[in-house]
């Protein structure tokens, strides 16, 4: 029988740590030992730091008429990559400062 004076989030901790948390220790047993260590699950970027700061460099550069020198199209070919892992690599870099 659970207290009366348990709280929302104290019952929400409590089902986690009682219920939940077993389940998935018996489910991923490496999981918590590869956290300790510092892994972290999913693939590699696509592109290193160095690539999407190019990347970023050939999207941002304009000819004189005021367009895009590079499309996105031709900024993934360069780099083997889709369009859209361009766009998400575009999305996570801060913008270039604008040169005098």
């Amino acid at each position: 029988m659970l207290p009366p004076f348990l709280s929302g989030l104290q019952l929400c901790r409590l089902f986690y740590f009682e219920a939940v948390r077993p389940l998935l220790d018996e489910a991923c047993p490496g999981v918590p030992h590869a956290a300790a260590r510092g892994r972290t699950g999913g693939q590699k970027p696509k592109l290193t730091p160095r690539q999407a700061k190019i990347a970023r460099k050939m999207y941002e550069e304009t000819g004189p008429d005021g367009r895009r020198v590079h499309t996105v199209e031709q900024i993934a070919a360069e780099f083997g990559v889709t369009r859209p892992t361009i766009y998400r690599h575009l999305a996570g870099l801060p913008a270039a400062a604008p040169t005098p």
